[in-house]
């Protein structure tokens, strides 16, 4: 399988939920490649980022290779970023339904969802409440026909907050792991159980240029 075809998790889910991809750090940078292989074929996007992750300079990549100049699909794609929780949950709960009458798009991608919500200084009571919340939003938003793919670097938490974790991974239709094996990319997918074809090997051939590995 190509790694193209992984744009299947920015499709719409038929139960009305997200699609996850865990991973590394070079999770982010995947699922922005997934998004871009979209964006130059003229789709449009919302860009969530809680992970400080978007890399304007892969999108570029990723065109030129393409033989397309960077400019369209950088235009398509419209970036919002937060850097607490409190500013997260601002962004999703009230800015994000504005932003969607104003800018109609072809799918959402949140990176580092969870990410905000293990900062040790905000209550564990207090980040579990806005997280289900935002998870509700999306679900909400999902239901009404957006392809919506959220990305979690495994490396992140620590035990303590481990257990925000759990509904994020119960409100996913699909699950997809990816890790660097001897191979090439190998992608798990966990979720749903019943898929034939639970582990795809990506050869790493031309994603070197593309893709950060750390």
């Amino acid at each position: 399988m190509e790694l193209e075809a992984l744009t299947l998790l920015l499709a719409p889910r038929p139960q009305g939920s997200y699609a996850l991809l865990i991973g590394p750090q070079a999770v982010h940078d995947l699922a922005l490649y997934l998004a871009g292989c979209l964006l130059i074929k003229g789709l449009r996007a919302i860009y969530i980022d809680a992970a400080n992750a978007f890399d304007p300079y892969l999108l570029s990549r990723l065109a030129q290779r393409a033989g397309k100049s960077p400019r369209g699909p950088l235009s398509r794609v419209f970036v919002s970023r937060a850097f607490t929780c409190h500013q997260l949950e601002t962004l999703i709960l009230e800015d994000l339904g504005e932003e969607l009458s104003r800018r109609p798009v072809d799918f959402l991608l949140v990176s580092g969802l969870p990410t905000l919500f293990f900062d040790e200084a905000v209550p564990f009571g207090e980040a579990k409440r806005i997280f289900l919340e935002i998870i509700s939003r999306l679900r909400g938003l999902a239901h009404q026909g957006l392809p919506l793919l959220v990305t979690h670097d495994d490396s992140y938490p620590g035990p303590r907050r481990r257990p925000l974790l759990v509904p994020l991974i119960k409100a996913a239709e699909v699950v997809a792991r990816i890790e660097k094996g001897e191979g090439g990319l190998e992608v798990s997918l966990e979720k749903p159980v019943d898929l034939e074809r639970k582990r795809i090997t990506v050869p790493e051939e031309g994603l070197s240029d593309i893709i950060r590995w750390r």
